[in-house]
């Protein structure tokens, strides 16, 4: 565990995924039959 307040400790993680969210091609599926074959092509 890190210090409290330290706003810096997950600085890499948020800008991933802040990245990762821009790039990706993400579909909302509405179930789990969409998402199988979203997964599979």
């Amino acid at each position: 565990m890190s210090r409290r307040g330290n706003c810096w400790d997950n600085a890499p993680q948020e800008s991933f995924f802040g990245h990762f969210i821009d790039e990706a091609n993400i579909k909302q599926c509405e179930n789990l039959k969409e998402l199988t074959k979203l997964s599979n092509t």
